[in-house]
């Protein structure tokens, strides 16, 4: 493992993450109800394509992107469609956990256009506060070549240890989409910058690590 380069100064509040990195993963209940708003991503909101009385399953479109920075909205439970407004659609559960699932595709074999094509079928927007539709930043690098994907593992805020317990459990998860997002952008390497205050994901990611993959840099 790498180190970075270190540089004086700086602001060094107290930690707390003892809080919230101790406890085991568990799994919520499912909820009777969902209230999910079609705004949930920068952009345009997202346009309803379901209607009251409609029966759906997890992972079902309940909404399509509008416009260039969109992204679609998929049903989180299985059950009827209750409400449909400008704002928001109202699921009612059933309790069952029904999925419809997108057909299987083996990103090794599969070319950045279908990589891109299947971000956008799947909705996923970035965990920032801005909520920017993946699929969007994935088409930068046709403006733009990029040479090294950098994953920000630092988490340096107080209390906040969402991707320190995520890489404790799911390393091989977060490397394989790391890969996955450097065949889309053609990213030669991968860096991983974490902060030494994680050793157990730090031993979880070494674990993980295929031979020669992504280079693990421990920032202090």
């Amino acid at each position: 493992m790498s180190s970075a380069f270190d540089f004086p100064g700086g602001i060094y509040p107290p930690e707390r993450k003892l809080r919230s990195n101790q406890a085991a993963l568990i799994e919520a209940p499912l909820p009777n109800r969902v209230v999910l708003p079609l705004q949930q991503h920068s952009g345009q909101p997202a346009t309803p394509c379901v209607a009251p009385g409609d029966l759906v399953k997890v992972g079902s479109v309940i909404a399509k992107r509008e416009g260039m920075i969109s992204s679609h909205l998929h049903a989180s439970i299985s059950g009827t469609i209750a409400d449909v407004s400008t704002i928001q659609i109202i699921i009612e559960g059933d309790g069952r956990d029904e999925w419809q699932r997108l057909p299987g595709l083996d990103w090794r074999y599969s070319a950045p256009v279908e990589l891109l094509e299947r971000l956008n079928e799947s909705g996923l927007v970035g965990l920032g506060g801005a909520g920017f539709p993946t699929h969007i930043k994935a088409l930068a690098v046709e403006q733009h070549p990029i040479h090294t994907l950098v994953i920000n593992a630092a988490e340096c805020e107080p209390y906040i240890t969402a991707d320190d317990i995520t890489l404790r459990h799911y390393a091989s998860e977060v490397l394989e989409g790391a890969q996955i997002m450097a065949k889309l952008c053609n990213a030669r390497q991968i860096i991983i910058g974490i902060e030494d205050n994680k050793p157990a994901a730090i031993e979880a990611l070494r674990s993980a690590l295929p031979f020669s993959q992504p280079a693990l840099v421990e920032l202090k």
